[in-house]
């Protein structure tokens, strides 16, 4: 005897070739579509009718980047529309399909804690541990590439205000991830990952959605690519510190 589907799971079923089309690994299809639903069927926040529309929208964007929903990315209903949302771990994988990328570092900077920045870039950090390090005042998202050189992206607290006024509630439970997400999705914008990957990423920005599957012959594409590492304004560092040390440093071991 053959089960009826759910409305929810009809819903996906239905449109199972876009999906699978949109997937950056086709053979990872079967895979894909069981852990998408095994996630959303029980996501009872997800079933209503008038989320439908928007719910389609977020599992493209899924699809797109080729993430586990429920361990690399969340579908969050708020505001009467399904948003699909990066977590940290998710953000990671995808710097890492970055051409030549070896590893991904993120690290917090807090107001009492030195630093020392030279042309756009922390060249030296001493952490703290415990509440002496102060407010948090920056986080610094690094890509490392396998030849050796670092693209670099730093927010600043207003970014992070920016950013946090969109609402998602982890900014509450979790916010030291949630800085170094978004420290992770701002370098995304200056690193050349391809063309679907990037399109997906602003899709989530933005809220909308393009079902163009990707192109077996597409090359890596750099969407904002600065002529000069980006500068940051940060709070000014404990007084004791005069002079930046030369442009070196050793690198950073992997952080998750």
């Amino acid at each position: 005897m053959t089960t009826a589907l759910t409305p929810i799971a009809a819903l996906i079923e239905k449109r199972r070739d876009t999906l699978t089309a949109l997937l950056p690994d086709r053979s990872q299809q079967d895979r894909f579509m069981a852990a998408l639903m095994t996630y959303v069927g029980p996501e009872r926040s997800l079933h209503s009718p008038a989320l439908q529309e928007s719910l389609v929208i977020a599992l493209y964007q899924v699809a797109k980047l080729g993430l586990d929903p429920g361990v690399d990315c969340y579908l969050i209903p708020r505001s009467g529309k399904v948003r699909c949302e990066l977590g940290y771990k998710g953000a990671v994988k995808v710097m890492l399909r970055t051409p030549g990328a070896s590893h991904v570092h993120t690290y917090l900077i807090h107001e009492n804690e030195h630093y020392v920045m030279s042309k756009g870039r922390v060249v030296e950090h001493r952490a703290i541990l415990g509440p002496a390090r102060g407010a948090l005042v920056a986080a610094v998202a690094e890509l490392h590439m396998r030849d050796g050189s670092v693209i670099e992206r730093i927010v600043d607290q207003s970014e992070i205000e920016a950013a946090a006024a969109k609402g998602q509630a982890a900014w509450k439970t979790n916010a030291s991830e949630m800085w170094r997400k978004t420290a992770l999705l701002r370098l995304a914008k200056i690193v050349p990952l391809d063309s679907q990957t990037a399109g997906a990423l602003d899709d989530i920005e933005r809220g909308t959605y393009d079902v163009t599957p990707m192109e077996t012959t597409q090359t890596p594409t750099r969407r904002f690519a600065p002529s000069q590492p980006t500068r940051m304004t940060l709070p000014a560092a404990p007084a004791a510190i005069a002079t930046a040390p030369a442009d070196t440093e050793e690198a950073d071991p992997w952080h998750e």
